[in-house]
């Protein structure tokens, strides 16, 4: 004879019934001889094409593979090969899968996983993705039950969303298969998360809801339990509280049935215990009423900061979940700034060099540039030769007729002295453009003021000189 009262339903959500569609949800309950019982839930993703058969699938083969677990123990005691167990259980199943639906890929066959076993007093779960699983211990004292004298859950795991979870089908199911141990258990509520709204108000069980749809399952009759469940979750209030498949399994001792003085009394455990707490509002306040204004660690930010900040998370997020374009960008700014950069510094060195040339186009045909310094001794070393020239051809110009010959050489000399100045001073008119210092200019004066006294002074000389050639030749010729 079992020791537990046992019943579960299942119904199609308004949703998948406007759109013609399969009711996703599954359940199943396996109960040995001994009175242990085994229960599995499945709900089919919505976004899954054919996750309805896997759900199926699921919900009937963990409840015969748990079913088998308390003989187990009897025979090898409790300890960590359970987990093991229950892990490759559903190894198989996924097996099971790929081999029914001849895929590798069950991305259409996406379902979660709500299940446990009971046997003696404990009730351990294992759970995959949302839904939840309730237990209580109930305290039979004075002819009263207390059913809230402890309270356990199993929570459902969502993603980011309330309607994203995970799912047994995914390659990270075992990150997300959580394994929990019940002990002292009375009573067990597990539903998928459309049965566990109908006891939630917003994401959140609430105390009398859970109390009375219990209550109700343990006054009906036993041959109409499963019925009535099913009625229960058929209503216009459910189908008003979600419009999504609705399975529950309540499993309750035979000892809290046999008491009709049933209590959840405020002062034990709730179910607001499971949630964080809930700031309430300060009405005591009778201040104006204020634009709000919200502070990060001091300091005020208004809405335009609020807004820019709102957007720059947004940029943010775009990026980060795209890491190759991402990288390119950072590539391509990278490459652009280095182009910029090197046009910029190329640029000025160029117009330097172009500026030199144009100043000095002599030297930059050479490949070289020649001191100004280097020509001072030869202009001043041409003059000084052009001198002493100047002053031997005077002397000997005045002794006789055989001397005529040095005259002209000397007028050669001289000749020869005004072009080595000439070519000076075009070379320093040269050196004077690429350099317009003020010290430049004044060499300049200066060369050009001692060529023009060198040729004045030498100017009588030249004409005395021919002078007395004439007169020399006149008295050869005499």
């Amino acid at each position: 004879m079992s020791n537990w009262i046992v019943g579960g339903g299942s119904v199609i959500g308004s949703s998948h019934l406007s759109h013609g569609e399969e009711k996703q949800d599954n359940f199943a309950i396996v109960e040995d001889k001994k009175g242990n019982v085994a229960f599995c839930l499945s709900d089919g993703a919505g976004s899954s094409k054919k996750s309805q058969l896997s759900s199926s699938f699921t919900a009937q083969f963990m409840a015969e593979k748990l079913s088998k677990l308390p003989e187990m123990i009897e025979d090898k005691g409790p300890g960590s090969w359970i987990n093991d167990y229950i892990i490759q259980c559903i190894i198989d199943l996924r097996s099971f899968l790929y081999k029914e639906f001849d895929t590798y890929d069950l991305v259409d066959y996406h379902c979660t996983l709500v299940s446990g076993i009971f046997f003696e007093n404990t009730c351990l779960v294992a759970h995959i993705g949302d839904g939840a699983v309730l237990c209580g211990t109930s305290n039979l004292t004075n002819n009263q039950c207390i059913l809230n004298e402890k309270l356990y859950l199993s929570k459902p795991e969502n993603g980011e969303y309330k309607n994203e979870t995970y799912f047994l089908t995914e390659s990270t199911w075992l990150k997300h298969l959580r394994i929990t141990p019940f002990s002292n258990v009375s009573w067990l509520i597990a539903g998928t998360d459309g049965g566990i709204d109908l006891l939630s108000v917003g994401d959140r069980l609430k105390d009398e809801l859970v109390y009375e749809i219990l209550s109700d399952f343990i006054d009906c009759p036993l041959s109409k339990k499963n019925k009535h469940l099913e009625q229960t979750m058929s209503t216009d209030q459910a189908d008003e509280k979600t419009n999504d498949d609705k399975s529950l399994v309540i499993i309750a001792s035979n000892e809290i049935t046999k008491e009709t003085n049933r209590y959840w009394p405020e002062e034990n455990n709730s179910l607001s215990d499971f949630y964080p707490k809930i700031q309430k509002k300060n009405s005591s306040s009778t201040t104006a009423y204020q634009n709000p204004s919200i502070v990060f660690e001091g300091e005020n930010v208004t809405s335009r900061k609020i807004k820019k900040n709102n957007i720059i998370g947004l940029i943010f997020g775009f990026f980060h979940k795209r890491t190759t374009l991402t990288v390119c960008l950072l590539l391509t700014v990278v490459v652009s700034s280095y182009l910029v950069l090197n046009f910029v510094i190329r640029e000025p060195d160029e117009l330097l060099n172009n500026d030199v040339a144009f100043q000095n186009p002599v030297a930059e045909e050479n490949n070289t540039i020649v001191p100004d310094q280097a020509f001072i001794p030869e202009r001043d070393d041409a003059i000084t030769d052009a001198n002493l020239q100047n002053d031997n051809s005077l002397q000997h110009s005045n002794d006789d007729a055989s001397n005529s010959v040095e005259v002209d050489q000397n007028e050669d000399q001289v000749v020869i002295g005004q072009e080595a100045a000439e070519e000076s001073h075009a070379t320093d008119h040269t050196n004077n453009n690429q350099d317009a210092s003020t010290e430049h200019k004044s060499d300049k004066g200066l060369i050009n003021d001692a060529v023009k006294n060198a040729i004045d002074s030498l100017t009588p000389e030249i004409q005395k000189g021919n002078n007395n050639k004439q007169n020399t030749e006149e008295q050869v010729s005499e």
